[in-house]
């Protein structure tokens, strides 16, 4: 599977068989990356959107495995899996791809999906078929500054969040 950097983190795009083990067994799953993963990521939000996100998969294009998987958030100086990031599929027909993220309470605070948004979300906007990478419903204050600091643009407001745009420079 595909990976990118930074200076602190990996991101590592996991199979759908990976998706599978954070579900059944974390242990072979971190056995099979090299690396722990933080006992609080998976947690039941996440299993939700996992068994989503694996039926997604199912039908999708093998070739476009990258923009339907969860990519873990590797810290790399301690060699342990502290979130997940992620697509909510393919660009659409304008160009347009939504970005959902999260990170183990004991991580945050310290830049760290700040990071992995800014690293996934220019590794998107590399990709020919995408112009812009969005993040709707946004309600977390965190989140909110996340995005201001990278430099997305506020698109929408309502009571269901928020709307944010990170275009291509």
């Amino acid at each position: 599977m595909q990976g990118v950097e930074s200076a602190r983190l990996i991101l590592q795009a996991l199979s759908q068989h990976q998706l599978e083990l954070c579900l059944n067994d974390l242990s072979i799953l971190e056995h099979e990356l090299g690396c722990a993963v933080a006992n609080d990521v998976i947690d039941k939000n996440v299993i939700r959107a996992l068994n989503m996100k694996i039926k997604k998969m199912e039908s999708a294009d093998p070739s476009q495995h990258e923009w339907f998987t969860y990519w873990l958030i590797v810290l790399r100086e301690e060699s342990i899996g502290v979130g997940l990031i992620g697509f909510k599929g393919s660009p659409d027909a304008t160009g347009s791809v939504e970005i959902g993220y999260g990170i183990s309470p004991a991580y945050q605070g310290r830049g760290l999906m700040s990071e992995a948004v800014r690293v996934l979300a220019a590794w998107a906007l590399n990709q020919a078929e995408c112009q812009c990478v969005t993040a709707t419903h946004v309600t977390n204050p965190a989140s909110r500054r996340l995005l201001e600091k990278l430099g997305a643009q506020l698109v929408e407001e309502n009571q269901s969040g928020s709307s944010w745009k990170i275009y291509r420079v």
